[in-house]
């Protein structure tokens, strides 16, 4: 089944507007990362502390304990990455933990229209950049390393 999916994938890749897709996605992801990582620390947009109590406390705790610097840190660096178009897929994978709880701040926790729109819109541009970059990780989902068998 893995093989039969990244050899879709591979196949999409020679199609120019899948291509196109992929790098517009890309960009506004990484444009998207980016705005938002320097947005905590310059403020050029308001950022809203949460809508929901528990949105709100979760976002509280992440910054007394410094959590949330490593985040926008790790933002900004995805960011510049994707728009430079190097370290793609481990920016797609090291900016999962990050999106899960973004997703899971406006899906669960905040729950209202805004984010059940932000969260779903997240997911997809996640999702599709992990399965257009599949071929990368592809041999991180073997049953068993070969040094065990």
């Amino acid at each position: 089944m893995l093989d039969n999916l990244e050899a879709i994938v591979r196949r999409l890749w020679t199609n120019r507007s899948f291509v196109i897709a992929v790098l517009a996605v890309q960009t506004f992801f990484g444009a998207w990362y980016l705005l938002h990582g320097f947005n905590y620390y310059v403020e050029f947009v308001q950022q809203p502390p949460g809508s929901a109590t528990l949105s709100r406390q979760l976002i509280s705790a992440l910054i007394a304990t410094g959590l949330f610097d490593l985040v926008k840190i790790a933002e900004i660096v995805f960011g510049v990455l994707l728009l430079a178009n190097r370290f793609v897929p481990l920016s797609v994978l090291g900016s999962l933990p990050i999106n899960a709880i973004i997703i899971w701040i406006n899906l669960i926790l905040k729950a209202d229209l805004d984010g059940i729109f932000v969260g779903t819109v997240i997911m997809l541009i996640h999702g599709f950049l992990v399965l257009a970059y599949f071929p990368y990780f592809k041999s991180s989902l073997a049953y068993r390393s070969s040094l065990w068998r």
